[in-house]
């Protein structure tokens, strides 16, 4: 149960969080530095799939968390946009929080939402296409 992190294609351009069960916010925290070790690994801008039919949890103090979730989410220079997997409930409760409190930190944060692993890999994929086309 936890947090899984590791690349999901051959290419490392896709990085791929699989939430299981129950997590905690320390456990958030470590996978985000080791998502920002794998990033470390390539001179491009990635895509996350954040990966959640495992689990409908969001640890409490969320409302605390929540601004630097997104501070150190999106903190790499590789870090580019989120394709959400089956995270709808949690999702939406977490954004509308951030936009209410927190308009600035969304500005440049793009996150996207797929309903199968299939779906979320193609708008991973076409996302990584559209970075790579543009730099």
């Amino acid at each position: 149960m936890g947090i899984q992190i590791d690349w999901d294609n051959d290419q490392h351009s896709i990085v791929r969080f699989v939430y299981q069960g129950k997590w905690t916010w320390e456990e958030f925290y470590s996978k985000i530095d080791e998502a920002n070790q794998l990033m470390d690994t390539v001179s491009y801008s990635c895509v996350s799939i954040i990966d959640m039919r495992e689990s409908n949890f969001l640890p409490a103090g969320a409302a605390i968390h929540i601004r630097n979730v997104i501070r150190k989410s999106m903190s790499h220079n590789n870090s580019g946009i989120s394709v959400f997997l089956q995270a709808d409930l949690i999702v939406r409760v977490m954004i509308d929080v951030l936009r209410r409190s927190y308009p600035d930190i969304l500005e440049n944060t793009e996150w996207l939402y797929a309903k199968t692993l299939e779906e979320a890999r193609q708008i991973a994929q076409e996302q990584v296409n559209e970075l790579h086309a543009s730099s």
